[in-house]
């Protein structure tokens, strides 16, 4: 049975939630920051994989919706990098829907794997709590013990 959270797990929840978009914003414009500063080096072929890590950062620390975040801003930043009127190319168009569904993507597994994640330590608490429960019972035994199932036969 689920427990209730407790007010600090709330806003801890809800800190680590508020960093998460943070991180978003701070990749997407670290990325957009080295977009600009390699300018000479890019065309813009490149624009949109240049924001690639900030999608993935974003992912691997708060799921979908900082991933959604991180990659509207690099649409938003990249259109502002090619030229807003460069949008209605068709070739940016095509460029723009493939990151919109790279960003889809990334987001899911990322918040699949932060499910999985919080999943293996509540399973490894458990399984901690169980271990400190019966090692305690075991402490307090006498040297031997019988232990028998419902119907008296001796199991151990």
């Amino acid at each position: 049975m689920p427990q209730t959270p407790t007010l600090p797990e709330i806003r801890r929840a809800r800190l680590d939630q508020a960093a998460a978009y943070g991180l978003a914003l701070g990749a997407a414009a670290i990325c957009l920051a080295f977009r600009l500063l390699l300018d000479h080096q890019f065309h813009d072929d490149f624009v949109f994989l240049l924001f690639v890590p900030a999608l993935l950062a974003s992912a691997a620390v708060g799921g979908l919706g900082p991933t959604l975040a991180a990659g509207a801003l690099s649409i938003l930043f990249s259109a502002w990098v090619i030229g807003f009127q460069a949008v209605d190319d068709p070739e940016t168009i095509v460029r723009i829907a493939v990151f919109m569904a790279l960003t889809v993507a990334i987001g899911l597994i990322g918040s699949r794997l932060l499910h999985s994640n919080r999943a293996i330590r509540q399973f490894v608490a458990d399984a901690q709590a169980r271990e400190a429960h019966l090692q305690s019972i075991l402490d307090t035994v006498p040297d031997a013990m019988i232990v028998i199932d419902e119907r008296g036969a001796i199991q151990s």
